[in-house]
């Protein structure tokens, strides 16, 4: 996503930056897959993507 190899700190600062975006991919891939409590998942960069594409149309007044 970031469009470099990036360093575990760059990693770490995107995810600090867009943290509201990687919690509402995560719940959302919960609810769709029905994925049991204390289970492990993977989010793509797609199902991120799609989050922060969303918050995008939201500030922009557009529905998602």
């Amino acid at each position: 996503m970031l469009g470099t190899d990036p360093t575990p700190d760059a990693c770490l600062g995107y995810f600090c930056q867009f943290e509201e975006a990687f919690r509402a991919a995560a719940r959302a891939k919960i609810l769709r897959k029905r994925i049991p409590v204390a289970t492990n998942l993977h989010l793509t960069s797609r199902d991120i993507a799609r989050k922060l594409l969303e918050a995008e149309q939201i500030e922009r007044g557009e529905r998602p």
